[in-house]
């Protein structure tokens, strides 16, 4: 078994020809580090790695459903303003025929004094006064034949 001896010199640091900021080296506890940044135990590393490597899909399943989202919204606008185009006649239309029943009804409408609202109180009082006044008269006869 060969062992290598631990030197006080830097950790040689391995980097990535591609992108030459990731870089990686085997270090040993009081080792000084190549690089500066943070240094990542093994289990969280591989954790970062594995979710790293699902990032890409996740962001493409993401968009697909978003652009599929907004593509119903839109469809869906675009079927209201149809809608909406067409109600717009129909509302027109109806408005005309509620305009033309007002007129109707302000045209035929009856007098003040045929409406419920003033025949009822009027009816009221005048029972309400020809009840006293004949509760009155009578007290006068049973006064007079005393």
């Amino acid at each position: 078994m060969l062992v290598a001896p631990v030197s006080a010199a830097e950790p040689e640091a391995v980097c990535d020809e591609e992108i030459p900021e990731h870089c990686s080296s085997w270090l040993t506890e009081g080792q000084r580090a190549p690089f500066t940044g943070i240094l990542l135990t093994q289990a969280l590393s591989i954790s970062l790695g594995q979710n790293a490597a699902y990032c890409e899909e996740e962001c493409d399943l993401k968009l697909a459903a978003t652009s599929s989202i907004a593509a119903i919204r839109l469809d869906a606008e675009k079927r209201v303003a149809a809608t909406d185009l067409k109600a717009g006649k129909e509302v027109s239309f109806l408005e005309g025929k509620i305009e033309g029943a007002a007129e109707a009804r302000d045209k035929y409408a009856p007098a003040f004094y045929e409406h419920p609202a003033f025949v009822i109180p009027v009816t009221m009082a005048l029972t309400i006064g020809l009840l006293w006044v004949t509760k009155e008269i009578m007290k006068l006869e049973v006064v007079d034949r005393r």
